[in-house]
């Protein structure tokens, strides 16, 4: 008999070697065991079109790769509790629609 853990979160990198973060996301959300889990897509590639792109397959949100490991771990601490909403992380932040990433998935312990 095998046990296994699910995440609480999946965060992606969108430009993988040989892979599609994208795609990656669009298969990732077809599993069952992970169709709630929240998946963080994170880039330097990161623009609104692929922001909506990635809500559209189930993202719940998409960050810009920063600078600094600082503004990096910020954002993650940000996420990790929930502090506030935030629909997507880049610097073309326009939306006037805000979700929390965690809305629709169930809380992580």
């Amino acid at each position: 008999m095998f046990r296994y853990t699910l995440p609480d979160l999946i965060f992606l990198h969108i430009n993988m070697p040989g892979a599609s973060g994208l795609r990656s996301l669009e298969e990732i959300k077809k599993l069952k065991a992970l169709k709630t889990t929240p998946v963080f897509l994170y880039s330097d590639g990161i623009n609104e079109a692929v922001t909506k792109q990635a809500l559209s397959l189930g993202a719940a949100a998409c960050i810009q790769k920063q600078r600094f490991v600082s503004a990096l771990a910020k954002i993650l601490t940000t996420i990790l509790t929930g502090k506030r909403d935030l629909k997507f992380i880049y610097p073309l932040e326009k939306s006037s629609e805000k979700r929390s990433p965690f809305q629709d998935y169930p809380r992580p312990l």
